[in-house]
């Protein structure tokens, strides 16, 4: 599920400033999903399955289509996430993956799936029911499957390994770093004045795989 913005013709002169422009990329982010249902986080299972767009081939599907071939499992993605109440206003924003200084310095942060079942079990469980995520690894293993997704085993689409894969000089990180928060501030929150242009360039668009994966 998407939300759409209305568009807003008197702009008051915005678009001379640029603030109608969106992101040029998705920065750091390589992977997101908007709007997420509660339900299809399988925490006994440590599934976050979803189907990333533009990566089952092109025309229509037969009707036999078996969506079960085509899942990924995004559970160890990093990165930011939204929670949603049931009129998808924002509840609550969180990091998955950030690593603490001091006592905890070398526990490795929480992944995606372990902070949102945090969130299924603990105490404002009952005050949220969507989330969206934008996730920062990328991974060999999954860039392997793009293209033989159908003849592709369970194991690798179940637990694929993320990693941390971009290097750059200061600035460019900077730029990305900057590419990164504004595309996800525009696309968790919506903010009215903002354009949206589809997709974010170089970052995955990823439909939630609405049922058990087998």
């Amino acid at each position: 599920m998407r939300i759409s913005i209305m568009s807003d013709n008197n702009t008051d002169g915005l678009d001379n400033f640029g603030e109608s422009q969106p992101p040029v990329s998705g920065g750091f982010m390589k992977f997101y999903g908007l709007y997420w249902k509660k339900e299809y986080v399988y925490v006994g299972k440590k599934l976050l399955p979803g189907l990333p767009t533009g990566w089952i081939g092109g025309g229509r599907f037969k009707s036999d289509f078996d969506k079960n071939k085509f899942w990924i499992n995004f559970w160890d993605q990093k990165g930011v996430y939204i929670l949603y109440d049931d009129q998808l206003s924002p509840v609550y924003a969180g990091q998955a993956g950030l690593t603490r200084k001091g006592r905890n310095a070398n526990e490795s942060g929480g992944t995606l799936g372990t902070r949102l079942s945090n969130h299924i079990e603990g105490k404002y469980r009952n005050g949220w029911s969507h989330f969206s995520w934008f996730g920062f690894l990328d991974s060999e293993d999954v860039k392997s499957l793009r293209k033989k997704m159908k003849n592709s085993e369970l194991e690798k689409r179940n637990n694929p390994k993320w990693d941390f894969l971009e290097s750059s000089t200061s600035e460019r990180t900077l730029n990305l770093l900057l590419d990164s928060f504004e595309a996800i501030l525009i696309e968790a929150f919506t903010p009215r004045f903002n354009a949206r242009g589809g997709n974010l360039k170089d970052a995955v668009y990823v439909n939630q795989f609405e049922s058990v994966p087998s």
